[in-house]
């Protein structure tokens, strides 16, 4: 009977050294979980990552932001990510177009006098800058500030159906997306800044009115001036002149209940 007992004893023993034993080994294995997650925590960096496109002077908020967390070499080598703790969720603001799954970086954020001197210093007298919405494609990725566009798409003419066309022709590009650092243009862009003769911005404003869809760009070769349609053919390297099939239909009045495109063109 007394050995009975004394094995009891010795496997109620090993039972309870064997619990011991076992959430010991738990609690090692959930600290060593702890010191890896933390570990990594301090190789990376909470970015922003864009969930909609975003359009210059928007809001952020968590509809259209959201945080991502990426190796800190990554976002060094990447240079100029926007940390998300800088934001402040509702209040903050974007100061240029920013594409849907891009990464925010510090320049869209900046919003300096900067750039308006450097669109002035770029304008001749007389000139007006103005921003047209674009329809990116793999050939307007080349657009960068400084180079020669001409802008096509598809006018609204009453009687006839919209059809595709020079719209106009040889402007000079002075920002992109309100960049006017060439190496610090987004392949996602979506508007251009260009100066035009101050005559012709009312007409422009209705040309956009009318237009069926997002403009595309044509980049011109380095150098090319030359016009069809020139507005001063002494001057042709000033550029920013409306085809002439274009300016002639807007003698044709537009249904009264037509609204218009959803693009807006600016002017300053």
């Amino acid at each position: 009977m007394a050995e009975a007992a004394a094995s009891g004893f010795r496997n109620t023993r090993l039972v309870l050294v064997a619990m011991v034993l076992a959430v010991a080994f738990v609690v090692l294995l959930n600290v060593q979980r702890f010191v890896e997650a933390r570990r990594r925590q301090r190789g990376q960096v909470a970015v922003v990552l864009v969930k909609a496109d975003l359009a210059a002077g928007q809001v952020l908020d968590e509809t259209n932001v959201e945080p991502i967390a990426v190796p800190r070499a990554v976002a060094e080598r990447a240079r100029g990510l926007y940390p998300y703790g800088d934001l402040e969720l509702g209040v903050t603001r974007v100061h240029r177009t920013v594409a849907r799954n891009d990464l925010l970086r510090v320049t869209d954020m900046q919003q300096s006098l900067a750039v308006e001197h450097a669109l002035a210093r770029r304008m001749g007298p007389g000139r007006r800058a103005i921003s047209f919405e674009v329809d990116r494609s793999p050939g307007s990725a080349h657009v960068r500030p400084g180079a020669r566009v001409d802008l096509y798409g598809a006018v609204l003419i009453p009687g006839q159906q919209p059809a595709t066309q020079l719209i106009i022709e040889n402007l000079d590009v002075l920002s992109v997306d309100g960049q006017t650092d060439p190496d610090l243009v987004r392949p996602t862009f979506r508007s251009i800044e260009v100066h035009v003769p101050a005559a012709l911005v009312a007409q422009l404003k209705e040309v956009q009115r009318r237009v069926d869809g997002k403009l595309t760009v044509a980049v011109r070769a380095p150098g090319d001036t030359w016009m069809a349609y020139p507005h001063d053919a002494a001057h042709p390297e000033q550029g920013g002149t409306i085809a002439q099939p274009v300016l002639e239909s807007l003698a044709r009045q537009l249904p009264p209940a037509y609204r218009g495109g959803a693009q807006a063109l600016d002017d300053r």
